[in-house]
């Protein structure tokens, strides 16, 4: 599976699947010398908003049919709303009245099928303090969710334990982060998930920034996407910094 970015930057894009349908949208913003990262995921389309509840105007009355009488009545067996023998659609026998204010409901109701969004979670990136993750109901501080353990490219690398009870680790690489499962019984890493940087071509097939995610991490899309948006700020601060000479 491939979340593809629509931006280079991981904390300011649109992700979309392979079949370019939007799946999540990440936007940070800073105030008061924090970063906040909030992470919304798309709302399936088959769930409709409502956004008017006009009604159509009543209809007109049919004229009658040659033949036909006012009071229903009608020369030659026909009933009322009848042609040839045929059901007229309409407010004649037949149509009861619940079935007339569900017509009126579905004519009335438009739905917008514009991208719409609910909140997944939310990281507040803090310079010096711990940062703080609001994520599956919980408030949590990210020093007491990853672990860090070993080192990579751009300092420790972070572990986290997800909802199936096991251990993942993310890799700190210097341009493509990973994430890994280890298990120590069979002593094997399996590669979850892997951002991958976008490519203008010069070497290789040219792509845009993607994060591809393995059959291993397919059932827990939502915990890749916020942890990585969490090690990839803590990646960019330690990279902006090596850049800029820091120590």
């Amino acid at each position: 599976m491939h979340l593809y970015l629509s931006s280079q930057r991981p904390l300011h894009a649109v992700y979309t699947n392979e079949a370019g349908q939007v799946l999540y949208k990440v936007e940070t913003t800073c105030g008061l010398g924090t970063w906040t990262s909030t992470i919304s995921s798309v709302v399936p389309h088959d769930i409709p908003r409502k956004i008017s509840d006009r009604k159509p105007p009543a209809a007109a009355a049919a004229p009658l049919v040659e033949g036909e009488s006012e009071t229903g009545g009608e020369e030659g067996g026909r009933t009322h709303g009848s042609i040839g023998g045929s059901r007229v659609a309409g407010n004649g026998p037949g149509r009861s009245s619940g079935e007339l204010e569900a017509d009126e409901a579905e004519a009335g109701e438009e739905v917008d099928m514009r991208d719409r969004f609910a909140l997944l979670a939310q990281v507040e990136h803090k310079p010096v303090a711990s940062s703080i993750m609001r994520f599956g109901g919980e408030e949590v501080e990210t020093k007491a969710y990853f672990r860090k353990k070993g080192w990579g490219w751009y300092g420790r690398n972070r572990v986290f334990r997800a909802p199936d009870g096991r251990e993942y680790e993310w890799l700190l690489n210097m341009f493509t982060p990973e994430l890994i499962l280890y298990d120590p019984h069979t002593k094997t890493k399996t590669c979850v998930a892997k951002f991958h940087s976008r490519s203008f071509g010069i070497i290789g097939k040219a792509h845009p920034a993607y994060l591809e995610i393995f059959p291993a991490g397919e059932d827990m899309v939502d915990t890749i996407l916020v942890t990585f948006i969490c090690i990839e700020k803590v990646r960019t601060d330690k990279e902006r910094a090596s850049s800029a000479g820091e120590p």
